[in-house]
């Protein structure tokens, strides 16, 4: 009798499970869009996307770290203090160069040997970037996938666009506001950033014929508050052990933070392209 009455009890909280998903699909807003795009990334492999994604970003992210870290070698001897405040306003992509610096600073290898190297695999790990991102979203989008041509330029304007935002959120995190309606304000243009910014990378990545900004703006709103969400987590809980923490600990509690990082904003991309496919072939129109 107990086996029989355990399989009645997991019959009835099943179909007790499947009464509230389909009156969260009848009610709530938006309910049958988010389950048909969690269908999607489920069937399409995401995880497999976003970590591919992420590889390609760690590869570049360490060719930037070493031209960063050649230049920054240039300057005076960091301490703690500087690490710690750079991780702050630009986030983990300052870690590679500051371990870099460090490599520059104590090795015997001329600066020139990074500086050059790191800007040549910069742009070669920036193709590879491109490309996977081109993957990604043709897969999201369901359409063909289109050939990168002029790659060198691709892989240019992709490096220069994360310098940039990097260094417009660094801006806007640096302003000195102590009252909650200038916090708010900051937070605000900090969302307004990532959004018109993955807007405009959205439009350069395969899409279907006839998209708009329009339908650009839920995937980039995700992203943006994805990675202010990332930018908040390394300003309040990494960026203060990396002025405190040395040695194999350190390094190896950077590396893993790094890779995580990495994943999540791999993650946010995918997610936000099959959101972004998914309301666009959701949406009516006109025959």
């Amino acid at each position: 009798m107990e086996p029989s009455e355990d399989r009645g009890r997991l019959r009835r909280a099943q179909a007790y499970g499947e009464t509230l998903a389909t009156r969260a699909r009848e009610h709530a807003p938006g309910a049958e869009a988010a389950e048909t795009v969690f269908d999607r990334l489920r069937s399409s492999g995401a995880n497999l996307l976003a970590g591919g994604l992420a590889y390609r970003f760690f590869f570049w992210l360490v060719s930037v770290g070493a031209v960063g870290g050649a230049i920054s070698s240039f300057w005076e001897a960091s301490d703690p203090t500087d690490l710690e405040t750079t991780a702050r306003s630009f986030g983990l992509t300052a870690t590679a160069a500051a371990t870099f610096r460090d490599v520059v600073d104590l090795g015997t290898t001329p600066r020139w040997v990074f500086l050059v190297g790191g800007s040549i695999l910069t742009v070669w790990f920036g193709m590879g970037a491109v490309r996977a991102l081109n993957v990604v979203f043709a897969i999201a989008w369901r359409v063909p996938l289109p050939k990168l041509r002029r790659r060198i330029r691709a892989a240019l304007l992709f490096t220069g666009l994360a310098v940039v935002i990097s260094l417009g959120a660094a801006a806007l995190s640096a302003v000195d506001i102590h009252t909650p309606l200038g916090r708010l304000l900051s937070f605000a243009g900090l969302l307004a950033l990532y959004a018109v910014s993955m807007s405009f990378v959205f439009g350069l990545l395969p899409r279907a014929h006839g998209t708009t900004l329009r339908d650009h703006l839920p995937g980039a709103a995700l992203l943006a508050i994805g990675m202010w969400g990332v930018n908040v987590w390394v300003a309040v809980y990494l960026a203060p052990r990396l002025g405190r923490e040395g040695g194999v600990y350190g390094a190896f509690g950077t590396s893993a933070a790094v890779l995580l990082w990495l994943y999540v904003g791999a993650m946010l991309f995918t997610t936000a392209a099959f959101l972004n496919a998914t309301l666009w072939e959701r949406r009516p129109r006109p025959h």
